[in-house]
């Protein structure tokens, strides 16, 4: 997940659905991607044996897509046509089952996503983002990142995908590489973990996307680099408010909720 340098805005806000629990600032949502996810009606997730366990949308373990039928999945994905502007590169420092990064893999494939799991020591597909000079970036806002849109080339953009409050350890791995940060980053993330970092925060899949639409604005297909995003969000959507909670966890009530509990667990 990806912070915002000073005098950058990538909050991570509120997302509530307008007729379900919607909190203010609506307005401000990314038109596009807030009706790409409205799209998907609030239901649970047909879950699939792989890999030893049941899984939802996909499989963290061998990345594999997994959909009841596959007409359920975008045709540019069935027929491997979603394709980025560039090669991805993903370093994880996180549990599986919570980095959002790998859903691109499952997408997309190990031709044009790699990924480095530094908890595994291991990659998929042979070896890290590899060396084209100044082709070659780090998705990363800090005071020393450049705009994406002020690059003229880029072949290999790395992610990072960690927590929130870990990104320092990762970013030694890549230290070498110059970075860049979103030049039209969204005033509010959807996703819906809660955090205790500064306010600031997008889920690495999203990153990913509005990183690759600002790369290729002309390519309507990136939207479902959201797919499995959206699937998740409308399986939370139907499940209700967590326990005895009264807001959805992506909306800013509900995050807050998750905070506060956290600050009375810690007294």
């Amino acid at each position: 997940c990806l912070q915002s340098p000073p005098g950058l805005s990538y909050h991570t806000m509120t997302y509530g659905r307008r007729l379900l629990l919607a909190s203010h600032g609506e307005e401000n949502r990314d038109p596009i991607v807030t009706n790409y996810l409205d799209s998907f009606l609030p239901q649970k997730n047909e879950r699939i044996q792989c890999c030893g366990t049941t899984r939802a949308n996909f499989c963290p373990e061998c990345l594999r897509l997994l959909a009841p039928t596959a007409s359920d999945v975008p045709q540019c994905v069935r027929e491997g046509s979603l394709k980025l502007p560039f090669k991805l590169h993903i370093i994880l420092d996180d549990r599986r089952n919570s980095a959002t990064g790998l859903q691109a893999l499952a997408l997309l494939g190990k031709e044009q996503v790699s990924l480095r799991d530094i908890n595994r020591d291991s990659f998929v597909t042979s070896g890290g983002p590899g060396s084209n000079g100044r082709s070659t970036y780090v998705l990363f806002p800090s005071p020393d990142s450049v705009p994406l849109s002020s690059v003229n080339e880029i072949s290999t953009l790395v992610v990072l995908d960690c927590k929130w409050t870990r990104t320092k350890p990762t970013t030694s791995l890549v230290s070498d590489l110059p970075r860049v940060h979103l030049s039209s980053p969204p005033n509010q993330s959807h996703y819906w973990k809660s955090h205790t970092a500064e306010q600031g925060c997008l889920s690495t899949i999203e990153a990913i996307y509005y990183a690759a639409t600002e790369v290729d604005p002309e390519n309507a297909d990136l939207i479902h680099l959201l797919w499995i995003f959206a699937r998740q969000r409308a399986s939370i959507q139907a499940r209700g408010p967590w326990k005895d909670r009264i807001h959805l966890p992506y909306t800013e009530h509900g995050k807050e909720a998750m905070r506060a509990m956290r600050r009375q667990n810690k007294k």
